[in-house]
Protein backbone atom coordinates (compact mmCIF):
# COMPACT_ATOMS: atom_id res chain seq x y z
CA UNK A 1 0.00 0.00 0.00
CA UNK A 2 1.58 3.46 -0.78
CA UNK A 3 1.76 6.29 1.38
CA UNK A 4 -0.12 9.43 0.85
CA UNK A 5 -2.30 7.57 -1.79
CA UNK A 6 0.06 7.94 -4.79
CA UNK A 7 0.87 5.42 -7.05
CA UNK A 8 3.81 3.58 -5.71
CA UNK A 9 7.13 2.87 -7.21
CA UNK A 10 8.97 -0.42 -6.98
CA UNK A 11 12.90 0.16 -5.43
CA UNK A 12 15.14 -1.65 -6.20
CA UNK A 13 17.29 -4.34 -4.14
CA UNK A 14 21.00 -3.31 -4.89
CA UNK A 15 22.94 -0.78 -3.39
CA UNK A 16 23.39 1.33 -6.26
CA UNK A 17 19.44 1.38 -6.94
CA UNK A 18 19.54 0.49 -10.46
CA UNK A 19 17.26 -2.39 -10.96
CA UNK A 20 14.06 -3.24 -9.63
CA UNK A 21 13.53 -6.61 -7.87
CA UNK A 22 10.26 -8.40 -8.89
CA UNK A 23 11.09 -10.36 -5.42
CA UNK A 24 10.16 -7.11 -3.26
CA UNK A 25 7.19 -5.34 -2.16
CA UNK A 26 5.97 -2.09 -3.22
CA UNK A 27 7.65 1.28 -1.68
CA UNK A 28 5.90 5.12 -0.83
CA UNK A 29 5.29 7.12 -3.44
CA UNK A 30 8.05 9.46 -5.35
CA UNK A 31 7.42 12.49 -3.26
CA UNK A 32 8.66 10.23 0.14
CA UNK A 33 12.03 9.84 -1.75
CA UNK A 34 13.90 12.70 -0.30
CA UNK A 35 17.07 14.32 1.76
CA UNK A 36 16.86 12.45 4.90
CA UNK A 37 15.89 14.51 7.73
CA UNK A 38 18.63 14.51 10.39
CA UNK A 39 17.22 15.13 14.23
CA UNK A 40 18.39 18.44 15.76
CA UNK A 41 20.27 16.08 18.23
CA UNK A 42 23.04 13.33 18.19
CA UNK A 43 20.94 10.36 17.59
CA UNK A 44 22.47 6.62 19.15
CA UNK A 45 20.74 3.65 19.12
CA UNK A 46 18.56 3.32 22.11
CA UNK A 47 16.31 0.59 22.95
CA UNK A 48 13.63 -0.08 24.94
CA UNK A 49 13.17 4.36 24.87
CA UNK A 50 10.49 5.04 26.96
CA UNK A 51 9.12 8.62 25.93
CA UNK A 52 7.99 11.94 28.16
CA UNK A 53 4.33 10.53 28.40
CA UNK A 54 5.24 7.17 29.36
CA UNK A 55 4.68 5.09 26.27
CA UNK A 56 7.31 2.69 25.05
CA UNK A 57 9.32 1.72 22.20
CA UNK A 58 9.25 -2.35 21.95
CA UNK A 59 12.73 -2.91 19.69
CA UNK A 60 13.67 -6.24 19.51
CA UNK A 61 17.32 -7.07 19.21
CA UNK A 62 18.42 -10.28 17.39
CA UNK A 63 19.68 -13.14 19.09
CA UNK A 64 22.13 -15.14 17.04
CA UNK A 65 22.17 -17.85 19.63
CA UNK A 66 18.64 -18.70 19.30
CA UNK A 67 17.90 -17.42 16.00
CA UNK A 68 20.99 -18.25 14.11
CA UNK A 69 22.56 -16.08 11.81
CA UNK A 70 21.19 -12.92 10.86
CA UNK A 71 19.42 -13.82 7.18
CA UNK A 72 16.43 -13.11 5.43
CA UNK A 73 15.58 -16.48 5.83
CA UNK A 74 16.45 -16.61 9.36
CA UNK A 75 13.90 -13.71 9.80
CA UNK A 76 11.40 -14.77 7.55
CA UNK A 77 11.15 -17.99 9.82
CA UNK A 78 11.53 -15.84 12.64
CA UNK A 79 8.26 -13.61 11.65
CA UNK A 80 6.10 -16.60 11.02
CA UNK A 81 6.66 -18.51 14.34
CA UNK A 82 5.66 -15.21 16.19
CA UNK A 83 2.42 -15.10 13.74
CA UNK A 84 3.33 -12.84 11.21
CA UNK A 85 2.69 -12.39 7.43
CA UNK A 86 5.17 -9.90 5.64
CA UNK A 87 6.43 -8.70 3.09
CA UNK A 88 10.28 -7.64 2.00
CA UNK A 89 10.41 -4.06 0.91
CA UNK A 90 14.30 -2.27 -0.15
CA UNK A 91 14.72 1.48 1.00
CA UNK A 92 17.55 3.19 -1.08
CA UNK A 93 19.55 5.84 0.63
CA UNK A 94 17.77 9.30 0.98
CA UNK A 95 14.25 7.53 1.14
CA UNK A 96 11.88 9.41 4.12
CA UNK A 97 8.71 8.81 4.98
CA UNK A 98 7.38 11.75 6.65
CA UNK A 99 4.84 11.09 10.01
CA UNK A 100 1.97 8.86 8.88
CA UNK A 101 -0.34 6.20 10.64
CA UNK A 102 -1.20 3.00 9.65
CA UNK A 103 -4.84 1.26 10.35
CA UNK A 104 -3.20 -2.04 11.45
CA UNK A 105 -0.38 -2.66 13.99
CA UNK A 106 2.79 -4.20 12.32
CA UNK A 107 6.23 -4.87 13.29
CA UNK A 108 9.09 -3.68 11.31
CA UNK A 109 12.17 -5.71 11.16
CA UNK A 110 15.88 -4.52 9.38
CA UNK A 111 18.41 -7.10 7.49
CA UNK A 112 20.66 -4.51 6.64
CA UNK A 113 21.65 -0.55 6.69
CA UNK A 114 20.22 1.72 9.26
CA UNK A 115 17.21 3.17 9.69
CA UNK A 116 15.87 6.12 11.87
CA UNK A 117 13.16 5.87 13.37
CA UNK A 118 10.91 8.42 15.70
CA UNK A 119 7.76 7.38 17.04
CA UNK A 120 6.06 9.26 20.49
CA UNK A 121 8.77 12.06 20.39
CA UNK A 122 11.47 9.70 20.53
CA UNK A 123 14.14 9.09 18.11
CA UNK A 124 16.14 5.62 17.54
CA UNK A 125 18.49 4.35 14.75
CA UNK A 126 17.30 0.40 13.85
CA UNK A 127 20.29 -1.26 12.82
CA UNK A 128 20.37 -5.07 11.60
CA UNK A 129 18.49 -7.17 13.16
CA UNK A 130 15.98 -4.76 15.42
CA UNK A 131 12.43 -5.74 15.47
CA UNK A 132 9.89 -2.46 16.28
CA UNK A 133 6.44 -2.72 17.37
CA UNK A 134 4.42 -0.19 15.50
CA UNK A 135 0.58 0.22 17.45
CA UNK A 136 -2.12 1.18 14.81
CA UNK A 137 -2.85 4.47 14.75
CA UNK A 138 0.02 5.81 15.50
CA UNK A 139 2.05 8.74 14.25
CA UNK A 140 5.57 7.71 13.48
CA UNK A 141 8.36 8.83 10.46
CA UNK A 142 11.24 6.95 9.44
CA UNK A 143 14.46 7.56 6.77
CA UNK A 144 17.15 5.68 5.44
CA UNK A 145 20.11 6.73 7.44
CA UNK A 146 23.76 6.70 5.42
CA UNK A 147 24.51 5.29 2.16
CA UNK A 148 23.50 1.88 2.44
CA UNK A 149 20.29 0.48 0.96
CA UNK A 150 18.30 -0.94 3.81
CA UNK A 151 16.07 -3.86 3.63
CA UNK A 152 13.28 -4.40 5.87
CA UNK A 153 10.14 -7.01 6.59
CA UNK A 154 6.81 -4.66 6.93
CA UNK A 155 5.19 -7.56 9.23
CA UNK A 156 1.27 -7.75 9.85
CA UNK A 157 -0.58 -10.38 11.89
CA UNK A 158 -3.97 -12.11 9.91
Amino acid sequence: MAIGGAAPVRQPIDPDCTEPSNELGVLGNAEHVDAIRKPSHGCLPQYGKTSEMGEKLNIEKWNIAVDGALTEENMKKKLKSQGYNYTMYSFCPGTDFPDHTHSYSKKDSIISGRFRFSMYGVTVILEPGDMMEVPKNTVHNASVVGSETVIFFDATKS
